[in-house]
């Protein structure tokens, strides 16, 4: 009787101990409230899988509640991060946030980081040009975005300009420069505001007059200056 009342106290504190699972069988989201570890199961002593940087938006899909040998309640969360990786988060970290919110979220942060991308290469485009000492007498008024990013290694990036450029004096004729740059580029895809971009080197790949300029526009604006 007496191993009886043992086997089953064992019995009860093994159910007791057993984490609960929740599976959601609906998209759940939820946003990362500071730095965190993403583990290969629900506990801290387990593999480390990959960081996960405070403000990114991860898929939920499990709720794992454990009572520790203290008697405290801990929440894990089985994710997947937006670039792929399948794993476990501490719920201390996790902020639930609705569909809509997360959406909303990831195209802010696509958009702050496409704008940030394009302004860093018309920015080298433009000190290139000014630097070379090429074009002293001519004023830069366009830049624009020619092909897209075509990576060359690994983080490693080109990128071809056309800018254009009117003489500064009567403005009559305008030059065209074909540009490329290169850029580092490292992604963040679990969070977009934390990817890095530098830019290496801009190089002036080839520059032509344009033709067609209208000579009564040219006799106007002699006859104004003169």
């Amino acid at each position: 009787m007496k191993y009886l009342y043992f086997a089953l106290l064992i019995l009860i504190t093994i159910q007791c101990n057993r984490p609960k699972i929740e599976s959601y069988d609906h998209e759940k989201y939820g946003k990362v409230t500071g730095d965190v570890t993403l583990r290969e199961s629900f506990t801290k002593e387990s593999e480390r899988i990959k960081a996960i940087t405070k403000g990114s938006i991860i898929l939920i899909t499990e709720k794992i509640e454990k009572t520790l040998k203290t008697g405290e309640v801990v929440i894990w969360y089985k994710v997947k991060s937006y670039s792929g990786e399948e794993g476990y988060i501490f719920g201390d970290f996790v902020k639930l946030i609705s569909l809509d919110i997360a959406k909303k979220e990831l195209l802010r942060k696509r958009n702050q980081f496409e704008i940030y991308l394009k302004n860093q290469i018309i920015l080298a485009t433009s000190e290139r040009i000014k630097s070379s000492n090429q074009f002293p007498y001519d004023i830069l008024t366009d830049i624009q975005i020619i092909t897209p990013l075509e990576e060359t290694s690994s983080s490693s990036y080109n990128v071809q300009t056309t800018s254009w450029m009117k003489g500064a004096l009567l403005q009559l004729d305008t030059t065209q420069v074909i540009s490329t740059v290169n850029l580092f580029i490292d992604i963040d895809y679990d969070n977009l505001d934390h990817s890095i971009i530098r830019v290496n080197h801009t190089d002036l790949n080839s520059f032509q007059k344009l033709e067609g300029i209208d000579p009564n526009k040219a006799i106007d604006l002699l006859s104004k200056i003169l």
